[in-house]
């Protein structure tokens, strides 16, 4: 490596090898090996801090407060040094020499002054290192002609591009199998290189090495290595998180059935293997029109939430086993999970799980039934919305609460736990179990019934009896 990146560098740093094709004019796509997204943690995406000493501190931006549309995660040092790696494996080698890569990183560029929390946004680098040369862009400001301009500097040519004010800015290294690198700002190129086959080992992004000019805060709001094939710089979002589905009937493990259409491991929504799963969101809309439809799996499903939201009177059944799993996203603020139904009347005939608390809201006059086994898992399902929630089946509580707050619960299922009732309605079905239920008095208007496998019908009981 040459000695230009042992530098002390304010940076960022995204150890690679090789970029994906500027030739890549398909909109299809290859694989994501190693991606960072907004404000989650990196440790739960894959990536190892090293470096670091007691002068760095890191942590989310949810959002940044000077972008209240981006969130990012800072690593702000003082006198100190910290990175994040992702090493490669062979295969993600070997794919990208194969095929070529693309290096997406999008950092904020700020102004250099006291951001009131003890650091100055300092320099940001980006940098490709890979074992035949490195790749570099130095990000930063140039003081002494004006505080107020960020500037990069290519490291291969050491050309100086002017930007702008403190900002975001996104920076793309773009590598083809002939041995070509395309260097973009903001989807604009700005350079070519010919540089022969570069292989990729690692990614990294943080803060070079410890030393007393290290000062400041830098922010980072996505990093990506994917292989090829690759869209036209500038018209790919990164691997989504939030999905739509398409079709009419069909298998929710069916990539091409979601919008946006992605490869796996990156979809389709509750892919275990994509980065992001934790965050991934599934939506059912009117592609069904006033039909109804049967979504199904044959493998277990977690995803963050599941929103119904068909305008024309359409009706979803989720159904196949072995379970659809709801888990709050792994961001350090996370997003709890939940269920939401803005319109119609759906159901769950597959077994649900509750990886986490859960809140299920049911609009005016919609329904959602679980006709599948319902699982708390010691978690507490929180009933919001004036619509009604239907339970037809058993739930297992493990300890866990339903907690209805508004609106119905009804069904005629059975559950082994705590119903709270502090604001709805117990308006339970026929129920085998219905005739056997014990009553415990009412506090005011809170009905806590304490329940071994007893009916739904036991508990309006409780709450009429009392």
């Amino acid at each position: 490596m040459s000695p230009r990146f042992v530098e002390i560098l304010a940076s960022l740093i995204l150890t690679a090898t090789g970029v994906c094709f500027a030739m890549c004019a398909s909109s299809a796509h290859g694989a994501v090996a190693a991606s960072h997204f907004g404000d989650a943690d990196p440790a739960t995406e894959g990536w190892v801090l090293f470096e670091e000493t007691g002068g760095t501190s890191v942590g989310p931006l949810s959002p940044d407060l000077d972008f209240n549309s981006v969130n990012a995660w800072e690593i702000g040092t003082i006198g100190a040094g910290g990175n994040y790696r992702n090493t490669l494996s062979a295969s993600e080698t070997a794919d990208a020499v194969a095929n070529g890569w693309r290096l997406t990183g999008t950092m904020r560029l700020g102004t250099g002054i006291d951001d009131g929390g003890g650091f100055t946004r300092g320099n940001a680098d980006l940098v490709v290192v890979t074992n035949e040369l490195g790749l570099s862009v130095r990000a930063g400001m140039d003081l002494a002609a004006d505080p107020a301009d960020r500037q990069v500097e290519e490291r291969i040519t050491n050309t100086i591009t002017q930007l702008g004010p403190d900002d975001y800015y996104t920076f793309v290294f773009d590598y083809d199998t002939a041995g070509t690198v395309d260097y973009y700002i903001d989807n604009a190129l700005q350079n070519t290189f010919n540089t022969g086959t570069l292989t990729p080992t690692r990614v990294d992004f943080g803060v070079l090495n410890a030393a007393a000019d290290t000062n400041g805060a830098r922010s980072f709001s996505f990093v990506q290595l994917e292989t090829c094939p690759c869209p036209p710089v500038g018209t790919q979002d990164p691997a989504p998180i939030d999905f739509t589905w398409e079709s009419t009937s069909g298998d929710w493990n069916v990539a091409d059935n979601w919008t946006p259409t992605f490869p796996a491991p990156s979809a389709p929504p509750g892919n275990p293997n994509a980065l992001q799963s934790s965050h991934h969101t599934a939506t059912f809309g009117d592609s069904i029109g006033s039909d109804s439809r049967t979504v199904f799996t044959d493998e277990a499903v977690t995803v963050n939430r599941i929103s119904f939201a068909n305008t024309m009177g359409g009706s979803y059944r989720i159904a196949g086993g072995p379970s659809m799993n709801l888990a709050a996203s792994t961001a350090i603020s996370p997003a709890p999970a939940a269920i939401a139904v803005a319109q119609g009347s759906h159901v769950f005939q597959v077994p649900v799980n509750l990886l986490d608390d859960t809140t299920v809201d049911v609009g005016s006059s919609s329904t959602l039934n679980f006709d599948g086994a319902l699982s708390l898992g010691g978690n507490t399902l929180t009933k919001t919305g004036t619509g009604t929630m239907a339970i037809n089946n058993i739930i297992t509580t493990d300890g866990g609460t339903v907690l209805g707050l508004e609106g119905t619960i009804s069904g005629g299922g059975t559950i082994g736990g705590d119903v709270n009732n502090s604001g709805g309605t117990l308006s339970p079905g026929i129920s085998s179990s219905a005739s056997g239920g014990s009553v415990v008095p009412e506090p005011s208007t809170l009905a806590l019934v304490a329940l071994g496998l007893l009916g739904l019908v036991a508990l309006v009981r409780c709450r009429n009896d009392t």
